[in-house]
């Protein structure tokens, strides 16, 4: 890769990471060298996910839940301590779109 970028040993969690922007930045963060954790609500997008770019070479890992729950959060805190014991990177791009009548 010849770029002057690079995220070389960089933890970074990605929150709606299976599709679009944040699937996108998931590879892009793998591509620059960091260790990737994504997450989101479907379990089969993020095994998917993780399988494909897995057998790409990248060291990534996925965690299926809704970051909207307390629990959950506090969970994925403590998966990323046990993991890594620290992040680098956050991308908060998990999103919802409410459709409703006006």
């Amino acid at each position: 890769m010849n770029t002057s970028w690079s995220l070389q040993k960089k933890k970074a969690l990605i929150t709606g990471g299976t599709k679009g922007i944040g699937l996108a930045m998931v590879e892009e963060f793998v591509h620059l060298g960091a260790e990737v954790m994504l997450v989101a609500r479907n379990a089969k997008s993020v095994s998917d996910t993780v399988q494909l770019l897995t057998q790409r070479g990248f060291n990534i890992s996925g965690v299926e839940g809704d970051v909207s729950d307390g629990a959950f959060r506090k969970r994925l805190v403590k998966d990323v301590e046990q993991k890594w014991g620290k992040l680098d990177v956050l991308v908060n791009n998990v999103g919802t779109n409410i459709r409703k009548n006006l």
